[in-house]
């Protein structure tokens, strides 16, 4: 008799267990695909906003520091407005994570003295040794604190842990190869700026090559550094603050739209091809730069000689 009773009741627990799982959907969560730098896998806004969407639901189910990461990476290339404010809590949960610090100092990136972030990209790379991230970022952060034995040192990390594929470094020396003496080469982003470095820096090939980051002529640094190096002079201190002075007027008064390329590249890349033609220094459009009707310009003028222009 006790035995039928509990045979009843155990039969009666596991149908209403059966009517409550198809009533109500058992939901599966799988772990989203990682996260890593666009140098590697680029996709476009609403992929990466779905992929934060993942990770969020992920990390609310499984939390831990390396969902929390994966969240943040894919946030923050979602370019989502609270960005800031959950990478900032997540770095307080987690203070010993890699990529939370390498993105909380990314929020910091392209200043001029930029101790604090710097601070943030060399304890990640301490914490983990093989993650390569840091040191692209390091680089730019020396170089705007003008210490060239860091900045070697950070060029020769990204060399020795593969940073730069070897089929994009050969892409490079081949670039570099058809130069003329002296030349100045202006590149656009990451994989036709950080392999010339490496090649004229570290590998010492043509060491007479000056490689001029576009993006960074967007910064209140960069011109001058890269001038005190030997590119022509093109612009005064006092001219390059009063036309950044019109140019964030005029986008602030709406007169212009910020370009996508950043407020200032364009112009200044017009008074540094002007100064090259003075001087008589060959100037050279890597293929890969990013076109805009300055740009356009000048290559219907120029001459395309496969890699460069």
């Amino acid at each position: 008799m006790k035995l039928t009773k509990l045979f009843l009741i155990t039969g009666f627990f596991c149908s209403s267990l059966f009517l409550f799982a198809c009533q109500h959907e058992i939901k599966t969560i799988e772990r989203p695909e990682k996260i890593v730098s666009k140098r590697e896998i680029v996709y476009d806004t609403d992929t990466y906003v779905e992929l934060a969407k993942l990770w969020k639901d992920y990390y609310e189910e499984f939390p831990s520091e390396d969902a929390y990461a994966n969240w943040m990476y894919a946030t923050r290339y979602a370019d989502l407005s609270d960005y800031k404010s959950l990478l900032e809590n997540g770095l307080k949960k987690y203070p010993a994570n890699p990529t939370l610090l390498y993105l909380s100092a990314m929020t910091k990136h392209g200043s001029e003295n930029n101790l604090e972030g710097i601070h943030l990209l060399e304890r990640a790379v301490k914490l983990d040794p093989s993650y390569i991230e840091p040191w692209f970022s390091l680089v730019v952060n020396y170089m705007a604190q003008n210490d060239n034995e860091k900045l070697d040192v950070a060029l020769k990390k990204i060399l020795e842990k593969g940073g730069v594929a070897d089929e994009v470094l050969d892409y490079n020396y081949n670039m570099i190869s058809c130069l003329e003496e002296n030349a100045v080469l202006i590149t656009n982003g990451d994989n036709d700026t950080f392999p010339g470095w490496i090649l004229t820096r570290i590998l010492k090939f043509r060491p007479d090559v000056k490689i001029v980051n576009r993006s960074l002529l967007n910064t209140n640094w960069y011109p001058f550094l890269i001038m005190n190096n030997g590119v022509p002079k093109f612009i005064m201190k006092e001219d390059h603050a009063k036309l950044g002075e019109e140019i964030y007027k005029a986008i602030k008064e709406n007169k212009i739209k910020l370009p996508s390329q950043g407020p200032m590249s364009d112009t200044l890349l017009v008074y540094l091809i002007q100064a090259a033609e003075r001087e008589n220094i060959p100037l050279y459009f890597s293929e890969t730069l990013y076109t805009t009707d300055v740009v356009e310009r000048y290559k219907i003028s120029g001459q395309n000689l496969g890699l460069v222009l």
